[in-house]
């Protein structure tokens, strides 16, 4: 698996339906303010399961083959006072959805147009709101 944080590799899991899960519990450190989660090519389903304290403060980047997540710290914050500490995200390609989920994998609603994610299609396409899902 070619998974990394901040330019090394991390352990990742991937499901019988080949969905990889990426869960990341210990302290990280950020170069440039953030935290960059690079996944390689050929997973078109991704979920991840992070804990928001652990990326310290930074804000948090997940690169695909297909696309770039980018969520701001004052995001993150926000993210973590509703809905606790651990950061379930469900990343699928195609049109590049993101969902934001709860514990039990259950999409939830986010929509705090001060504190947007921005989502970036490999074609360029750039969408940049708050909700539950984002596509591009």
């Amino acid at each position: 698996m070619e998974i990394s944080v901040n330019d090394t590799s991390v352990d990742a899991e991937v499901t019988e339906d080949g969905t990889l899960i990426i869960s990341l519990t210990e302290s990280y450190t950020g170069v440039n303010g953030e935290i960059k989660v690079d996944v390689g090519a050929g997973y078109d389903n991704i979920q991840t399961h992070i804990s928001i304290s652990a990326l310290n403060g930074n804000d948090l980047v997940i690169t695909t083959a297909f696309g770039e997540l980018r969520i701001p710290k004052e995001t993150l914050a926000s993210l973590r006072a509703e809905h606790g500490d651990i950061l379930n995200l469900s990343l699928k390609k195609g049109s590049f959805t993101v969902s934001l989920l709860d514990r039990n994998d259950k999409e939830i609603p986010y929509n705090d147009p001060k504190k947007p994610m921005t989502l970036t299609g490999r074609g360029g396409r750039r969408q940049r709101e708050s909700g539950s899902k984002l596509r591009v």
